[in-house]
C-alpha cells in the first residue's frame, strides 16, 4: 500500500474482532517501518493508533469533503445514557409555558 493512503476499510478482522469492525472506514497514519513489516497504523474508536496487518484492509479513495467529514466524526465518541429517560427527569411536571419562560429568561440573561 502507498504511504499516502489516508483511509482504509476493514475487509478481515482475523485475530482482532474486538478491535476491528468489518466494513468500517479507518484513518491511517504514515508509518514507513510498519509498512515495511506489512502493517498499517490505524486510528481506532478510542482515538489511539495501533498496528494491524495491512492485508486486513483495502484503500478507500474519498472526495475531500467526505474525507473531512470522516475526520470530523472520528474526533467524537458516541454518547452514553438514555436521553429520553433523562429528559423525563428534567421536564416531568412542567408545562410548556413554564419551559418557554425559562428559555426566554436564560436568553435574556445571556446564558446558553
Amino acid at each position: 500500500m502507498k504511504s499516502l493512503t489516508q483511509f482504509v476499510t476493514c475487509i478481515d478482522n482475523g485475530e482482532y474482532p474486538a478491535s476491528l469492525e468489518l466494513g468500517k472506514i479507518y484513518r491511517t497514519l504514515p508509518d514507513e517501518n510498519a509498512q515495511a513489516n506489512g502493517d498499517l497504523r490505524i486510528i481506532d474508536e478510542s482515538g489511539e493508533d495501533y498496528l494491524f496487518p495491512s492485508k486486513y484492509f483495502i484503500p478507500v479513495e474519498l472526495p475531500k469533503t467526505a474525507a473531512d467529514r470522516v475526520r470530523f466524526l472520528q474526533q467524537f465518541g458516541t454518547g452514553h445514557g438514555d436521553y429520553s429517560e433523562d429528559r423525563h427527569e428534567w421536564l416531568d411536571g412542567q408545562d410548556l409555558d413554564t419551559i418557554i419562560k425559562r428559555i426566554q429568561k436564560r436568553r435574556k440573561d445571556g446564558v446558553n
